[in-house]
């Protein structure tokens, strides 16, 4: 246990280099996923909203015929 404590106190700055390093790919990909999920929901939202007023607008045009 003392000599697990001697390379941890030796090669402090490393671990903290590693740990940061693995943390910021972490929240890399889960922004990467945040960004993809917003993505592909406003996408259905796009395709709602044109239907929407496609519906709309052939409404409007077979009331004003």
């Amino acid at each position: 246990m003392k000599g697990y404590f001697s390379v941890l106190r030796e090669y402090k700055a490393e671990f903290i280099m590693i740990i940061g390093f693995v943390l910021t790919i972490g929240i890399y990909v889960d922004f990467r996923n945040f960004i993809a999920d917003t993505t592909r929901i406003q996408t259905q939202q796009t395709e709602v909203l044109r239907t929407i007023e496609t519906r709309l607008t052939n409404l409007e045009y077979k009331k004003n015929q």
